[in-house]
């Protein structure tokens, strides 16, 4: 399968997500029955509300209507009051009410918005038809959805860059491995060449450096910049007594270096009892964080899980380990004060870029518009975070390079949620071939579909694998509460929705 029905399976498994009201949003609504005072119980999406009616409408009949607002109460206005008997209908009724012509490619980028949950505007819409039309590619349509979904610029260069992103002539991993053979056959390295070497390695070298080796390196190239990050570190997880002053460090470390031991069982500080450490490392590590000390905690944990040092986790662990890590690595922090020691991939490549010969960075530059495409794809506000990166086959030991997308929202403390949020998986697999994995987690509840062009063969495995799946992910602090597997081109009327909730407590609806 291509990368353009890839990008438009994931797109349509996103969208079979629950109905989240947005502000500008359109949602068709149908009215189930009336009470007194005006109200009247309104089906929308998955769930049932309650409406305060200020215009007459039908009982048993469907309408458009705009979401004005969200908070503090939420408030519907009747967008349209011609009936809307069929949701393919909706879009028409859209265009007839914002007086446009309808043409089948503004029905399915309209039935797209309406589809996936998108706020309309309607200069954004007409922008978006004007720049379609101009269009000699068959992927722009596709494209164009993705960057109405995640509200970017409608521009031709904004359209071009995602492109880039989704449709790439090569994949940054492979391009990330070509700069590391290059590092490789350039020798060792000091500074920010080292690290890139050191970083890359993780992903594409069998025998990775242990541990206590890379960690060494990494404190003697801060101790030339002066730097006390490391040791701050290993103070602030109490590995070093806080009464240690830097001065100290610096000193242990020199009389060390001075000593030309190659043993590394007798580094100082007993960092050369790498296991106690990563333990160490692992007791002061929070999931969700996102700050400079957690994402360097990730870090040396990955490094340790990757090399023969650090092995005694589950293969779940593993797994939430090195995603987590990716995330970090993929996902800059703009709030991370350690960021001169522990560069990002974007920045340490930029860095690094600056020390090559001319003939190389032109690698890095295509290395940098790749990661750049991902960081352009992704979108981060206060309250929510989107985020789609590839996932390298390198290190999770598959056939192929994967794709995940994670949507959801942050915590009261701005931090990103795994109780509540939208992951989509997409792998290929050898005997399974092209599987898409759709978590849909409320409550840290796990609701999964699995999509595959075999759905017997992969309900054969889950049959024999439910138990011990679900007892994992309990260990994890989760629930696993149901597994439908079906095809990849299931029908979106065929899926049966989730029984309708009615929340009327603590919201009111005004129409």
């Amino acid at each position: 399968m291509d990368k353009l029905q890839t990008v438009d399976h994931l797109r349509r498994i996103q969208q079979k997500a629950p109905l989240t009201l947005k502000e500008g949003q359109i949602v068709r609504g149908k009215v189930i029955k009336f009470f007194p005072e005006n109200k009247a119980m309104i089906h929308l999406g998955n769930k049932q509300v309650i409406a305060q009616l200020e215009r007459h409408l039908q009982v048993n009949n469907s309408y458009l209507f705009r979401v004005n607002q969200t908070h503090p109460q939420i408030t519907l206005q009747v967008f349209s009051d011609k009936v809307v008997k069929k949701k393919e209908e909706a879009a028409a009724v859209l265009l007839e009410r914002l007086g446009l012509k309808s043409t089948h490619t503004r029905l399915r980028v309209v039935s797209a918005v309406l589809r996936e949950q998108i706020p309309l505007r309607l200069d954004m819409l007409l922008q978006a038809f004007d720049l379609l039309e101009k269009q000699t590619d068959s992927k722009a349509e596709v494209v164009l959805i993705e960057l109405l979904k995640r509200g970017l610029p409608v521009k031709q260069q904004v359209l071009n860059g995602l492109t880039t992103h989704l449709f790439p002539d090569i994949s940054m991993y492979d391009q990330l491995e070509i700069i590391y053979k290059t590092l490789q056959r350039n020798g060792t390295g000091e500074g920010y060449s080292h690290q890139l070497r050191s970083l890359l390695s993780l992903f594409f070298q069998n025998e990775v450096e242990p541990v206590s080796s890379a960690l060494t390196k990494q404190i003697y190239t801060e101790l030339e910049r002066q730097s006390d990050t490391t040791f701050r570190l290993l103070q602030n997880v109490n590995w070093i007594k806080s009464d240690v002053s830097f001065g100290e460090w610096q000193q242990q470390w020199k009389d060390y270096h001075l000593k030309q031991s190659e043993n590394l069982s007798n580094l100082p500080y007993q960092l050369g009892q790498v296991d106690e450490l990563l333990k160490t490392f692992m007791s002061h590590l929070q999931f969700t964080e996102h700050d400079g000390e957690q994402v360097i905690l990730r870090r040396w944990i990955v490094h340790g899980l990757m090399s023969s040092n650090f092995l005694r986790v589950t293969t779940t662990e593993q797994f939430f380990f090195k995603i987590r890590w990716l995330i970090d690595l993929l996902r800059p922090n703009r709030s991370n004060v350690w960021r001169q020691d522990y560069p990002f991939l974007l920045n340490l490549l930029q860095l690094v870029s600056q020390q090559v010969p001319m003939e190389q960075q032109s690698l890095y530059s295509k290395a940098m518009d790749l990661l750049n495409g991902i960081h352009f794809a992704s979108t981060e506000t206060r309250e929510e975070f989107f985020l789609q990166i590839p996932l390298p086959n390198t290190l999770f030991g598959m056939g192929k390079d994967a794709y995940m997308t994670y949507e959801g929202k942050k915590d009261e403390n701005r931090r990103i949620s795994s109780d509540y949020c939208h992951i989509v998986f997409y792998l290929m697999l050898g005997e399974l071939r092209e599987t898409i994995i759709d978590l849909n987690i409320q409550n840290r509840n796990i609701f999964m579909v699995i999509h595959n062009e075999e759905p017997n063969r992969i309900q054969a495995s889950i049959q024999m694998l439910e138990k011990t799946l679900k007892d994992r992910i309990k260990q994890v602090g989760y629930t696993l509460t149901y597994i439908r597997v079906t095809t990849l081109d299931e029908n979106e009327e065929n899926v049966q929705e989730s029984p309708p909730k009615w929340t009327a407590q603590g919201v009111d609806f005004k129409i």
